[in-house]
């Protein structure tokens, strides 16, 4: 029988490292039936269960690793922590895990940094920092410390204190190459709040062809395939849209658009309205289409009702998962944009609000995150312009559908006159206009959890005149001319 169990525990771990997930899953649960004892295998099954999106299991399989002493118990802490915040925007739940995990490793990187995270996104600036600080104190080449510390210097206009740390940590010969593209990243910006715009951008581009260096050839944009994937969506026939739920809640509004467009800033003064609840971005529609909806678009062409209304009501559960039971909920992920089509099938009654800003303007602020690969046009100016015409290409077909349906929320008006840009879009999704009181969701997502926090203003619209030189290839692929407009199709 122990032969039986260590066979199995490595024939589960070896289909986990397979990306077998359903495999795994059945192994570890196998082992457990033999010996329940077993720390690691509750771990690896938690873990297993995180990425098929079961989190209120995976936190109990974490749970019981931790019952059964499983070794680095901090890491079965930081795993619970990232779904409470990442899935159940259960925050006080997180700081408790990211808590008892630096209380079992007080020297826990890990820990200290998404601590920092966390007290980012709820706008705690002086715990943030102290978190940081302590990450530092441990790895004092931490490039995500130091990214965050600048991005927070940023915010309160403190950019010169940071400087000369980002400029002497980037010039450690035995810095690693992670923490050198988040160092790189953050001093550009740095260089932008500045005015140093020459050093900014050849910074930008040193840390985008070096992440872009790291990528697995399978992981980097193409530009044929995504064509041709847009070329797919814009010619499909949906299926029927469904039928409204006789009860039960829905989604009401989808907020989509390029990353770095406003659609912080759009979820955040639409849930000023008492009747709006701020959901935040939900990964559900992307990963139902990288899962269950392949090949996409023409699995979705053919899905039947029942597949269909099978697919909202998991959606729907979701959300009460999230604790959201009543109101108008938002769901702002951002690439949605590519499966309008798909929501509105789902949920035919949505309202969908566009966010958007001056094209150019956008591609900067795309230039200067460091963002994952998943993101992977971003980093080659060519692509991002690539990016860009396919993304107008495809809104295009969709307001050519659902155009009295799709609103578009400008950044670049609202910055001029919010309280217009704010009651057009309000009215958008069926609501009367009244000025709410601030909302009780006061969460922002670490990419915008600073910007969104200031008062709005100006130095955002027309930043891409900066750099206009250095943006002509964005230019001309994307078909925008010189004074930053699209050209005609």
């Amino acid at each position: 029988m122990a032969d039986d169990k260590h066979s199995i525990i490595r024939q589960a771990d070896a289909a986990l490292n397979a990306g077998d997930i359903t495999t795994a899953v059945s192994g570890y649960r196998r082992v457990l039936g033999i010996d329940n004892s077993l720390a690691d295998v509750w771990f690896n099954l938690g873990y297993a269960l995180r990425i098929q999106r079961k989190f209120p299991e995976a936190l109990d399989c974490y749970s019981h690793a931790l019952d059964h002493k499983v070794q680095r118990p901090e890491e079965a802490h930081l795993n619970r922590a990232a779904i409470f915040t990442e899935q159940l925007n259960a925050y006080d739940k997180a700081r408790t895990e990211l808590d008892a995990a630096l209380e079992r490793n007080p020297v826990f990187v890990a820990g200290w940094l998404n601590l920092g995270l966390l007290y980012e996104d709820t706008g705690n600036i002086a715990e943030a920092r102290y978190a940081y600080g302590r990450a530092l104190q441990i790895d004092p080449q931490s490039g995500r410390a130091l990214s965050r510390l600048a991005a927070i210097a940023t915010f309160e206009n403190k950019v010169s204190t940071e400087v000369g740390r980002l400029e002497a940590a980037l010039r450690l010969p035995s810095l690693a190459p992670n923490d050198a593209v988040d160092i790189a990243f953050g001093l550009a910006n740095l260089y932008d709040a500045m005015g140093r715009h020459e050093q900014a951008f050849a910074l930008a581009a040193s840390a985008n062809q070096a992440q872009h260096r790291f990528l697995p050839e399978a992981s980097r944009y193409d530009p044929v395939a995504h064509e041709k994937l847009i070329d797919s969506i814009c010619n499909m026939t949906l299926p029927p849209p469904l039928l409204k739920a006789d009860k039960g809640l829905e989604p009401n509004v989808f907020i989509c658009g390029l990353f770095r467009s406003g659609s912080t800033l759009a979820e955040q003064l639409l849930a000023r309205h008492s009747d709006i609840v701020a959901g935040g971005e939900h990964d559900f529609i992307p990963e139902t289409v990288r899962g269950n909806l392949q090949p996409y678009p023409e699995k979705l062409a053919t899905a039947t009702r029942a597949e269909l209304e099978s697919i909202r009501l998991d959606y729907v559960s979701r959300l009460a998962a999230n604790g959201h039971v009543s109101g108008q909920v938002t769901d702002k992920r951002c690439d949605n944009f590519l499966h309008i089509g798909f929501i509105k099938t789902l949920f035919p009654h949505a309202k969908i609000v566009h966010s958007y800003r001056a094209p150019l303007d956008n591609a900067v602020s795309l230039f200067f995150q460091h963002f994952s690969e998943d993101i992977n046009y971003s980093m080659d100016l060519g692509h991002l312009g690539h990016w860009l015409a396919q993304y107008r290409k495809i809104m295009t077909h969709w307001k050519s559908l659902y155009g009295t349906d799709i609103h578009d929320f400008s950044y670049d008006a609202t910055v001029h006159s919010p309280e217009a840009e704010v009651r057009a879009m309000v009215e958008h999704c069926g609501l009367t206009w009244r000025e709410g009181s601030p909302s009780t969701n006061n969460v922002v997502k670490t990419a915008s959890a600073w910007q969104v926090r200031q008062p709005l203003h100006q130095r955002s619209s027309g930043r891409w005149r900066n750099y206009e030189h250095d943006l002509l290839p964005v230019m001309h692929a994307a078909g925008i001319d010189e004074d930053g407009n699209w050209l005609s199709f």
